[in-house]
């Protein structure tokens, strides 16, 4: 699949562009409005059956304080939602 990132895959590594983000709180899921500048916007193909650590920044106040959250990878085919997750604290 091809995704929107920063830079191609290296060593198994890939940092997503254009992330969304979805919060809950007290099983409220709201979307987390993120504006992005498209300067640099470049589509890389990740290739089946490869294992890839995906760099996703949290640094947020909302993630940081939400009950669980969800993460997409935004492809040119659509968007793929993560599994509901608890931030680690710092």
């Amino acid at each position: 699949m091809t995704f929107w990132g920063f830079s191609k895959p290296q060593n198994g590594r890939f940092e997503p562009k254009f992330t969304s983000y979805r919060v809950s709180r007290q099983d409220n899921w709201r979307d987390l409005a993120i504006g992005y500048c498209g300067n640099g916007a470049a589509s890389f193909t990740l290739q089946p059956d490869t294992d890839y650590e995906l760099k996703i920044p949290l640094n947020f106040d909302s993630v940081a304080a939400a009950d669980q959250v969800r993460v997409s990878l935004n492809s040119i085919n659509g968007m793929f939602w993560s599994e509901p997750f608890k931030c680690a604290e710092p």
